[in-house]
């Protein structure tokens, strides 16, 4: 699920710059591994922590005051594809 967000988001948020996406990519993939042994199992809380981890950075590559930014695009991710958010 990290691969098919960070997909539709990569044009808007990766500015060409494709090493730095896959290291995004990366990194978004071990927070999410790590977040899972640390969370009760189960697919719902899987497909949560993908998408956290998916845009829980995604602004860093624009600017150190990335957290509130985060949240507008991710919201639009969740409303595109009828999730609650």
């Amino acid at each position: 699920m990290i691969d098919e967000i960070l997909a539709e988001c990569g044009p808007g948020w990766s500015f060409g710059d494709e090493e730095g996406w896959t290291g995004y990519r990366n990194h978004a993939q071990r927070v999410f591994l790590f977040a899972r042994e640390l969370t009760p199992s189960g697919p719902e809380v899987e497909e949560r922590i993908a998408i956290v981890a998916a845009f829980h950075d995604l602004a860093a590559i624009q600017t150190v005051d990335y957290l509130d930014v985060n949240l507008a695009p991710m919201r639009a991710w969740l409303a595109a594809h009828d999730r609650q958010g």
